[in-house]
């Protein structure tokens, strides 16, 4: 991200670790049952977002989309994938929070889409591995 951060969690190969990867997943969806008491469409961004917002999505049984960070070029060139309804209220997912340039473009892409309402969520992962003595 280009931030500087004390603590480095490489978020991308977490996903290979299914016991710790439990708990940070555990730990956002508590997380996003806590702040968000209706259901909300499940957004990860291209492409570290992606595996998170499948594992809480799944989890939580909530319908989820991906953004492209630029249409494919062929097809229908959407940045959107997946299926969502107008005005409906989206939780972004992404790896890290510590940089806000592609956030804002996946929260624009979201918006020109007409979900009403997106909140950027990332793990935490370094606060949750951290309290849990992984790092």
């Amino acid at each position: 991200s280009g931030k500087k951060s004390p603590v480095y969690v490489d978020c991308r190969k977490l996903i290979s670790f299914p016991k710790e990867r439990e708990i940070v997943i555990n730990e956002m969806t508590k997380l996003i049952k806590s702040k968000y008491k209706n259901r909300v469409l499940v957004a990860g961004g291209e492409t570290a977002g992606i595996p998170y917002s499948s594992f809480i999505s799944h989890k939580l049984k909530y319908p989820m989309v991906y953004i492209r960070k630029q249409p494919k070029g062929f097809g229908k060139g959407k940045l959107i994938e997946g299926e969502f309804k107008k005005k409906s209220t989206s939780i972004l997912i992404e790896d890290m929070a510590t940089d806000g340039g592609s956030k804002l473009h996946f929260i624009n892409s979201l918006r020109k889409n007409s979900s009403k309402t997106i909140r950027p969520v990332a793990p935490g992962i370094e606060k949750i591995l951290y309290e849990r003595n992984f790092i």
